[in-house]
This record gives C-alpha cells, sequence and structure tokens, in this order.
C-alpha cells in the first residue's frame, strides 16, 4: 500500500510509524487507519522488528478523527482499536 498520511521506518529492532498530517494536528482521516494496519502487518512480517513505535508529526500526536470534515475523536477510538491488538505480535518479540 502506497502510504499518503503516515510515514514507515525502521532501525534498531524498532519500527516507527508517524502520523504525517501536521497541518490538521495529525487528525486521523478514514484512509488512515488502514495504513496503519498495514504498516503494522509490514512490522509483523519482519522478524527482525522487536517493538513498533506510533509517533505525530509535529507539535502534536492526534487531535481528532476527521471524517468529511467534521471532527470525531469518539471515531477514532473506534476505528484504531483494532491496532494495539494486532501490534502485539511484534511487541511480544521483545522477550526473546
Amino acid at each position: 500500500m502506497r502510504l499518503e498520511t503516515l510515514t514507515y521506518e525502521s532501525s534498531d529492532r524498532v519500527a516507527r510509524i508517524t502520523l504525517d498530517r501536521p497541518q490538521r494536528g495529525n487528525g486521523i482521516t478514514p484512509r488512515m487507519p488502514a495504513e496503519i494496519a498495514a504498516c503494522v502487518e509490514r512490522a509483523n512480517l519482519d522478524p527482525a522488528i522487536h517493538a513498533i513505535a506510533l509517533a505525530g508529526n509535529g507539535s502534536g500526536f492526534c487531535a481528532s478523527m476527521w471524517a468529511n470534515g467534521k471532527c470525531s475523536i469518539s471515531s477514532a477510538v473506534a476505528r484504531m482499536t483494532p491496532v494495539p491488538t494486532a501490534a502485539y505480535s511484534a511487541s511480544a518479540r521483545l522477550s526473546a
């Protein structure tokens, strides 16, 4: 998947996923959860990755979710719930 709203980097056994919409407070777009899931899957498939870090570009982490031009924090939480569960596979390797 081509990333439009975030970046993915890896080094020193850590995959870093960065929300990259600083001009909008890194507000989550409808596309962003799918991009995050794709990055988590990429990290989980890489045996060299032992941790996943999620960050925001700019001065803030994440202001909210933007859907049809409207802000909705509850929608952001609801759509992001599967990501920490998916991230477990790579983070479980920390003890290895």
